[in-house]
């Protein structure tokens, strides 16, 4: 079977499929794609709705019909293209077949997954085949599932320390000073925000990168951890009790069962089971502080580190918005810069599978860009 196409949005009918479809109609517009999930009418009842929305005539989307249950349609759908673009969550439990289809087939994979245990499980069972068939698997594309990393088990935490022993075998040097992770509520000196520690798939992503640039380069791991801000000190005081809270909360099936019932009530009308209405997306902004102590090159890593950056990135609707756009734009990157792209594939973080091509560049032109600013050097 030929492929006609560059690249397939899987689970487009999800909601968070109907924004990159809408978005890939101009980041994808110089390739040639389509769409698949595993109900006909609703995907052309999709598309037609966003017809409606942007004025613009796409019969000529292919409409591909392919379903997690069913591993001969998801290998006819991966043969006809050369990346496929999986909206298809929770990853955890529907994101393997599709993944194994893929490499498979010799095709290319990126997703939005915010899971750890699905990441860990992935590379374990996969990296090696996907290195052999030249494919990317690249995770974690998009905005993490902040909500999924809150409300885990005890029994979830602990498959995760688990995968973490079997991924995590190779030594890594000594990282002096220690970066501690701040307990209590405190500022930094270019915000007047306090300060949290905030329990993000982040962490996991990025030392999965550090592991994979200290064994490919050798080089030196950096120490990350993240937070929260308030801009109240007694919110940001009684943070670490509400996520305590709500892990406890989720250890019970009556509790968890009633978590998942009323988001609303737990979360103090922050998330809810209502879709959002865009109008309301597109007002909420975001920022990430980011900052960095470290050395020149030529200075021994023992001393204590003088040199500090601390660069502030802004957008808009965080949630579906940017992570739609992310996810295109690592897909379009597979596609234009394979060759800058290291090994010959794998089971890849953004950071240690794009590290060297131009997705920062790209990703700023967007509709829903981000924007870098230096605060201080």
């Amino acid at each position: 079977m030929s492929r006609n196409l560059d690249a397939i949005i899987f689970g487009a009918s999800s909601y968070t499929g109907q924004f990159v479809i809408e978005e890939a109609l101009e980041i994808l517009k110089d390739f040639r794609w389509g769409i698949a999930g595993r109900n006909e009418k609703k995907l052309k009842r999709m598309l037609s709705d966003i017809e409606a929305k942007v004025k613009k005539d796409l019969s000529y989307i292919p409409i591909i019909i392919a379903d997690v249950n069913d591993t001969n349609s998801l290998e006819i759908m991966a043969k006809q293209c050369r990346i496929v673009l999986n909206c298809c969550g929770p990853y955890n439990i529907l994101g393997e077949p599709v993944v194994k289809a893929c490499i498979d087939a010799g095709t290319h994979h990126v997703d939005i997954t915010g899971e750890p245990q699905f990441i860990g499980n992935m590379l374990l069972k996969y990296n090696d085949l996907a290195k052999e068939k030249g494919v990317y698997i690249v995770y974690a594309c998009g905005l993490e599932s902040v909500p999924a990393d809150l409300i885990y088990s005890f029994k979830y935490a602990c498959e995760i320390l688990k995968l973490e022993r079997q991924l995590n075998k190779e030594k890594l040097p000594p990282t002096k000073p220690k970066l501690w992770l701040k307990p209590f509520p405190h500022q930094i000196e270019t915000s007047h925000s306090y300060y949290c520690y905030f329990p993000a798939t982040d962490k996991f992503v990025i030392e999965r990168s550090q592991r994979y640039f200290y064994a490919s380069q050798k080089k030196r791991p950096i120490q990350f951890q993240s937070y929260i801000g308030f801009r109240s000190f007694w919110l940001a005081l009684l943070w670490p009790f509400y996520v305590l809270l709500l892990l406890i909360l989720s250890q019970f099936t009556w509790s968890r069962k009633a978590l998942l019932r009323s988001p609303h009530l737990f979360s103090f009308g922050l998330v809810s089971a209502e879709r959002p209405l865009e109008s309301v997306q597109n007002t909420i902004e975001f920022a990430m502080t980011l900052k960095a102590k470290g050395w020149y090159r030529e200075v021994p890593h023992f001393i204590e580190p003088k040199k500090e950056l601390v660069v502030r990135v802004t957008g808009k609707n965080p949630i579906y918005g940017v992570t739609s756009n992310a996810m295109l734009i690592c897909a379009k990157t597979i596609l234009n810069e394979n060759s800058k792209m290291p090994e010959n594939g794998g089971v890849l973080s953004p950071a240690s599978a794009f590290a060297k091509t131009q997705i920062i560049e790209e990703i700023k032109r967007t509709k829903y860009g981000l924007k870098f600013d230096v605060i201080k050097t």
